[in-house]
């Protein structure tokens, strides 16, 4: 298993090299255009398989997967005036 730091040094590495890619402006617009594709696809699959999901586990068993993986919410920040 890589270590947290050897982790942090692909990352920055993988994303270094991304950015040095000899591509053009209308090329990056393109693999941009592509990713947002791909991710809003992934989401409406997601969303068409949750009532699936939700028969299959049950109301009770889907909303204890839920409570369990969502993150803490965060204290309100006060306003500013």
């Amino acid at each position: 298993m890589p270590s947290v730091e050897a982790k942090k040094r692909f990352k920055e590495r993988y994303r270094d090299v991304l950015n040095h890619l000899p591509i053009g402006q209308e090329t990056v617009q393109q693999i941009v255009k592509e990713a947002n594709l791909a991710f809003r696809l992934n989401c409406d699959l997601m969303q068409s398989l949750e009532v699936d999901l939700q028969t299959a586990l049950g109301e009770e068993a889907f909303q204890s997967i839920l409570q369990e993986n969502r993150p803490p919410l965060q204290p309100a920040r006060p306003s500013v005036a």
